[in-house]
């Protein structure tokens, strides 16, 4: 009876101790599968002034920014890279400070073109993720393509969602556990008395 009241106490206590410890809801919680805003993809036109210099030209590129603050201390760390798609040569992004990834607070640009040159041939432009350690924080989305007229995109983080027992579920089964205990207390048989063994043996008489 005291190892099962011992036993009892334990649980109990852990349940306490539980919900005693789990974070209050707040009025707008945001749930672990959220998208994290990551960075941004963007269309950039540079119309130069005839007026001011009769011989410059228009030009555009794309440029790809990881927005995210390295002091973050969830995200900080998160580095991605890609090339753009435009349907048929990828057109690739030029380094940055020597890094083939991009950090927080760093941008990439590529080529220049002539004015229509990237969208002459193709009408969507996207991104195709091809390194950096995004991959251990979950997967990276585009808000949506590129057009001529459509000039930014945000780049998105799906998180990965560990699989850890909310406090609720822990404390549900300690509660459980507390309960079988005592049920098999109670319906468990009371022990008879040992039964008197027979006597010394006596061997018979001649």
């Amino acid at each position: 009876m005291k190892l099962l009241s011992r036993t009892a106490i334990a649980l109990v206590a852990l349940v306490v101790f539980v919900l005693g410890s789990a974070p209050a809801a707040s009025a707008d919680p945001i749930g672990p599968t959220s998208p994290v805003f990551v960075g941004t993809f963007n269309f950039v036109v540079e119309q130069c002034d005839q007026d001011l210099d009769p011989f410059c030209e228009s030009r555009e590129y794309f440029s790809l920014t990881n927005d995210l603050d390295t002091s973050d201390p969830l995200y900080g760390a998160l580095t991605f890279f890609a090339t753009v798609d435009l349907g048929s040569v990828p057109i690739e992004f030029s380094e940055v400070a020597g890094n083939l990834f991009l950090g927080g607070g760093h941008t990439a640009i590529s080529p220049s073109a002539g004015l229509g040159a990237y969208f002459g041939s193709a009408a969507l432009a996207t991104l195709t993720f091809a390194g950096g350690n995004f991959a251990d924080y979950g997967s990276l989305f585009l808000s949506g393509p590129l057009t001529a007229t459509e000039s930014l995109a945000t780049i998105y983080l799906d998180p990965k969602v560990d699989s850890v027992p909310e406090p609720s579920s822990i404390a549900l089964l300690a509660s459980g556990l507390v309960v079988a205990a005592l049920r098999r207390r109670i319906r468990s048989p009371k022990s008879a008395p040992p039964c008197s063994g027979p006597g010394p043996y006596q061997s018979p008489p001649r």
